[in-house]
């Protein structure tokens, strides 16, 4: 990922669960926490204790996830940030994709063939492989034959590669978090936009500010905007 304002780079590592009747991507730390919690929820000898020494070697678990649920047409989207949870749900977007003939290229051993399109704000390339026969893709990326195991923006500013696959036995969840806070689509960019340019602002007068050692306001010596380039424009 890219952002031109900063002329920053930063790179992320994702998981995309894919199935027949659903999909979830999200982060790899996230992924291993929610596998740690679900292999053992039926255990009654599992202790925090035990969750905490297996886990400290896991990825950052930022909860940052999308889950396409294809039996019901719904898209959830979920963020932490403030310290909260928010989320919205949506059908499932319609993308209308332009099939590239004669292109050819091989990802992570799969044979892929390219197609393009336009989604909220940006031109697309993907690559999809009919040899995994399965209706998923990155983030909120789907409707071709095929998985998709690169998407592309025409700008280079967004990447997402395929770097490995490989059969799993974790199921794809919703993992219930506590103050999950509901918002519809525009709420919710806008509440997270804010956040992003200047989060300490953004909780300025909630029991969320930080306080300086005599419980003064902390004021920041620069700028806290975080590294932000929004796959979605609008």
């Amino acid at each position: 990922m890219f952002d031109p304002e900063s002329k920053r780079e930063e790179d992320q590592t994702f998981i995309l669960q894919a199935g027949k009747k659903a999909s979830k991507y999200t982060s790899y730390g996230k992924y291993q926490h929610d596998s740690l919690s679900y292999k053992h929820k039926n255990e009654n000898d599992w202790t925090w204790g035990k969750y905490i020494d297996i886990s400290k070697n896991f990825d950052r678990p930022a909860t940052n996830y999308v889950i396409l649920n294809r039996e019901n047409n719904e898209l959830i989207h979920l963020i932490s940030f403030a310290f909260e949870y928010y989320y919205y749900n949506e059908p499932i977007p319609k993308l209308r994709w332009t099939m590239v003939a004669d292109s050819d290229t091989l990802i992570a051993g799969h044979h892929c063939a390219k197609a393009t399109t336009n989604f909220r704000g940006r031109d697309w390339t993907a690559w999809y492989t009919e040899e995994i026969p399965i209706d998923a893709g990155p983030y909120k990326f789907s409707g071709l034959p095929g998985l998709i195991l690169e998407v592309e923006d025409s700008n280079c500013e967004h990447q997402i590669s395929a770097i490995a696959i490989r059969r799993g036995g974790t199921p794809i969840v919703k993992c219930a978090q506590s103050m999950e806070v509901k918002l519809d689509r525009k709420k919710f960019n806008e509440e997270y936009r804010k956040f992003m340019k200047d989060p300490l602002k953004y909780i300025q007068g909630s029991p969320l500010e930080p306080k300086g050692p005599n419980g003064g306001k902390i004021v920041p010596q620069t700028a806290s905007k975080r590294f932000a380039n929004y796959i979605e424009k609008d």
